[in-house]
C-alpha cells in the first residue's frame, strides 16, 4: 500500500507544505496531529488495521526527506 492509497492529494500537499515550513524535529508531531489523526478512521478502514498517526507521520517525513515526489510511491 502506498501513501497515495490512504491520503488524498490535498492531504499529501498539506504534508509537503508542512514539511517546507516546519523544523524537522517538530514535523512528525504536527503532521500526526493535523493531517493524520483527523482521518485515521478512514486510513484504518483502507488498510484493514489500526495505525499509529505518529508512525505514519514519520513515514511521510522520510518520504519528504528523500524527495517530495516519493510521497505517492512510498509503501507503508
Amino acid at each position: 500500500m502506498r501513501l497515495i492509497d490512504i491520503l488524498t492529494e490535498a492531504e499529501i500537499q498539506r504534508a509537503i507544505d508542512l514539511y517546507s515550513s516546519t523544523p524537522r524535529e517538530a514535523f512528525a508531531a504536527q503532521c500526526a496531529e493535523t493531517i493524520i489523526a483527523p482521518v485515521i478512521e478512514r486510513i484504518n478502514s483502507k488498510t484493514g488495521q489500526e495505525n499509529d498517526p505518529r508512525y505514519l507521520a514519520y513515514v511521510i517525513l522520510h518520504a519528504c526527506m528523500q524527495n517530495k515526489s516519493l510521497l505517492s510511491k512510498t509503501r507503508l
